[in-house]
């Protein structure tokens, strides 16, 4: 007589379990691996839009917050202004940092720097681009080449800002940005309106 065992699984039943539980590890593995890919992929498309928006935001802050000196007048030319700022780059928010926007050329290339304080000059951004310059918004909502225009506008800012790039494929790129603070060295009715 044979004695017959009921207990265990037989080999069909190992191996079926087997293959399904293959079948869901592999579906889970792909799944993560897409997922994992996905957040690379979107990281890196942060990372650039980043990368191209901070530069933008610093020159934004340092112009918008722009306020009139007592010691030293706000130059503005074609390719550099200077002016004292309460947004720098590199230093705590509010500080008065005397700051220096610069436009050089390095072959095909536009590069935008600033100095803080008569430091070192940073390179802040760079466009391949034929022509760039500085531009200048006075009250009469004149634009202008240069900041002062007139002896009266020594004591003033300019309205607002502007840096025009004329790239190669004949497209111009404009980042218009207004003085929002003091505008006036002494206290005037016009800062008002």
């Amino acid at each position: 007589m044979r004695i017959k065992f009921t207990t265990g699984f037989s080999l069909i039943e190992v191996l079926v379990a087997l293959s399904i539980v293959g079948l869901v590890a592999v579906t889970i593995l792909e799944g993560s691996m897409m997922l994992f890919n996905n957040y690379v992929h979107i990281n890196r498309k942060f990372d650039g839009l980043q990368s191209a928006r901070l530069p933008e935001y610093w020159f934004r802050s340092s112009v918008e917050s722009l306020t009139v000196s007592f010691e030293q007048p706000f130059i503005g030319k074609g390719d550099y202004f200077e002016g004292y700022s309460l947004a720098s780059v590199s230093f705590p928010s509010g500080t008065l940092t005397k700051m220096r926007w610069s436009l050089y050329r390095e072959g095909d290339w536009i590069e935008l720097r600033v100095s803080q304080n008569n430091q070192q000059e940073l390179k802040i951004n760079r466009w391949q681009a034929e022509d760039a310059k500085f531009l200048y918004y006075g009250t009469e909502k004149k634009i202008e080449r240069e900041w002062p225009a007139a002896e009266d506008q020594l004591d003033r800012l300019p309205h607002a800002i502007q840096l025009q790039l004329n790239t190669e494929d004949s497209e111009t790129l404009d980042l218009l940005v207004s003085t929002e603070l003091r505008r006036f060295s002494k206290p005037d009715y016009r800062e008002l309106l």
